[in-house]
Parts: structure tokens; C-alpha cells; sequence
């Protein structure tokens, strides 16, 4: 399978899980669950000595401002309200 095999699976893989983690109620289900189902498969496709996946420059930066998006889509003036309250980790 070539490298976009790979991504279309990897895409696949990710959609199942965010769909099971927005089913159990997950926060952010989209972004966490497709993370916990993906990266189980891309680290152990690395640990097996096989090349590793490589993902084009363009759709990463594109998938990292999406990232961001989502992130700051789930600030609220209550979650901004909070923040002094809350530990510096």
C-alpha cells in the first residue's frame, strides 16, 4: 500500500474513533478519539523497522490550523472566567 493508502487508512481509522469517542460522550470527540485510535497503529507500523508514514507539508499545515480552530471553538467566556483559578501545569 502507498503512502496515501496509508493516509486514506490512517483517515478511516481516525473517523471510526472520533465516531465512538462523540458516542460515549468523549469532549472534543473528533480530535481525541481519532488520536487514540490512530496513533496505537502508526506506533506500532514504527516499531515494526517499516519506513515511516510521511505526510505532505501543505496538508499538515492545513490540518494544524484546523486543529487550532477546534481548540479555540470550545473557549467560552465561562472557560476564560475560569482560568485564574485553575494551576499552572
Amino acid at each position: 500500500m502507498g503512502n496515501w493508502g496509508w493516509l486514506a487508512g490512517l483517515g478511516a481509522i481516525g473517523a471510526v474513533g472520533g465516531a465512538l469517542a462523540a458516542q460515549l460522550g468523549v469532549p472534543m470527540p473528533y480530535l481525541i478519539g481519532s488520536l487514540a485510535a490512530a496513533a496505537p497503529v502508526v506506533i506500532l507500523r514504527d516499531t515494526s523497522g517499516r519506513p515511516p508514514i510521511t505526510f505532505p507539508s501543505l496538508l499538515r499545515m492545513f490540518f494544524i490550523a484546523l486543529i487550532g480552530v477546534l481548540i479555540g471553538a470550545r473557549f467560552s467566556p465561562e472557560v476564560i472566567a475560569t482560568l485564574p483559578t485553575l494551576w499552572i501545569s
